[in-house]
C-alpha cells in the first residue's frame, strides 16, 4: 500500500517528492505503527478495541493538524497534539515529501517507531493467551 501511495504521488499526480525513498519508508513505518496499535486494542479489549481504535482515529484526525491547522482547534486538541502518533506521521511525511522542517524527519519517525514498539510490547504482555488443542485449529477437511 505504501508503495502505491508513493507511486501515485510521484508519477501519476505529478507531485515532485523531495525524498521518495524516505516517503516510502515513513509510509511503511506509519502502517506498522497503526496496525500495532489496533492489534493491541483488539487483543486486550476484544471488540471494544475496534471501537476504541475508531475513536482514536477520529480524535487524531481532529487534533493532528492534518485537516486544518491545530491552532484553530479547541484547546483540548492543542494540548494533546504532540502526544498523538498521527501528528508525528504527518511531520515525517511533510519533511520527506516537501523538505519541510528543514528535511528533519528522523525524530518524528523515531517517535513513531517508539509508539510501534510500545504497542507490540504491550500487546504481547497483555494479550489473553490460552492453550488451544491441535484439533481446534487444524484444517476442517483433510484429503
Amino acid at each position: 500500500m505504501a508503495t502505491v501511495v508513493v507511486f501515485a504521488l510521484g508519477l501519476v499526480l505529478g507531485i515532485p517528492l523531495a525524498h521518495p525513498f524516505q516517503v516510502w519508508l515513513v509510509a511503511v513505518l506509519g502502517s506498522v505503527t497503526f496496525v500495532s496499535i489496533v492489534v493491541l486494542f483488539m487483543t486486550v479489549l476484544g471488540d471494544a478495541g475496534r471501537l476504541l481504535a475508531i475513536v482514536l482515529l477520529i480524535f487524531q484526525l481532529a487534533a493532528s493538524g492534518g485537516i486544518y491547522p491545530v491552532e484553530l482547534s479547541a484547546p483540548l486538541y492543542q494540548k494533546v497534539h504532540d502526544l498523538l502518533p498521527f501528528t508525528h506521521l504527518l511531520r515525517s511525511f511533510r519533511a520527506t515529501m516537501f523538505a519541510a522542517f528543514e528535511g528533519r524527519w528522523e525524530s518524528s519517525a523515531g517517535t513513531l517507531a517508539l509508539f510501534a514498539a510500545a504497542a507490540i510490547f504491550l500487546g504481547i504482555l497483555l494479550a489473553r493467551w490460552k492453550i488451544v488443542a491441535k484439533e481446534s485449529y487444524g484444517p476442517a477437511v483433510e484429503f
